[in-house]
């Protein structure tokens, strides 16, 4: 669903910042199509933690079983396309990174306004996108006036923001925690100089059966139809 959507828009290339596996039902599917498919791939930490069983230490009980299935069923072509990833592009005037541009390999969060303006000292292009929180915003720095504001996922012109830049978190596909449980995605328009968050509806029923069918803790099932 999400792929039509973004090839109904004529989109001049995909990027995916991470996390193309550690929750689902179908993690050598979810490979396969972001290879097929994106100009760009980050690694997520749950990408990481898939080949890298270390990288799991920290994560909750739930989450530490999700990956545990996903690593004892994922391909070794898939583990090496994942094991391949980039942790930080800077392509043009955009910066990709999973977590946090300050240090990607800490799989810091951004959560806050004082992380922001701390993170906006580490890349030096006009924005900055990211996941990792799975909740979608855009965050403006001005910097001649030293402000720095946040803005709802909606579409937002920045045309007339010439001097300002900007860290945009996408939400994320495939586990919105926003309370809203349709997938989200980003547009960056640099002809237009916007900003669009799309949400598209899927069959969640059929995704959660599916989890179920493997087992997959109930917190896990449950969180995708309330977008938490």
């Amino acid at each position: 669903m999400v792929l039509t959507s973004i090839y109904d828009r004529q989109v001049d290339r995909i990027v995916c910042l991470g996390d193309i596996v550690g929750y689902g039902p179908n993690p050598n599917e979810c490979v396969q199509l972001v290879h097929e498919h994106c100009a760009l791939t980050i690694m997520g930490n749950h990408d990481a933690a898939a080949f890298n069983p270390l990288m799991a230490r920290d994560f909750n009980q739930n989450a530490r079983y999700a990956i545990e299935w996903t690593a004892s069923v994922l391909s070794e072509e898939s583990k090496q396309f994942l094991s391949s990833l980039p942790m930080m592009e800077t392509v043009g005037d955009v910066t990709f990174v999973h977590a946090t541009p300050y240090d990607p390999y800490l799989w810091y969060y951004i959560s806050s306004l004082e992380d922001a303006r701390f993170n906006f000292n580490f890349f030096k292009s006009k924005f900055c996108f990211i996941g990792h929180t799975h909740i979608p915003g855009l965050i403006m720095y001005n910097t001649l006036g030293n402000n720095i504001s946040i803005y709802k996922p909606v579409q937002f012109d920045y045309s007339s923001f010439e001097q300002n830049r900007f860290i945009v978190n996408i939400g994320s596909v495939g586990q919105p925690r926003d309370r809203n449980p349709e997938s989200r995605y980003v547009i960056l328009d640099e002809t237009a100089e916007t900003v669009d968050f799309i949400r598209v509806p899927y069959d969640i029923a059929t995704y959660q059966n599916k989890m179920a069918s493997l087992s997959m803790p109930p917190f896990l099932i449950s969180r995708v139809e309330t977008g938490r």
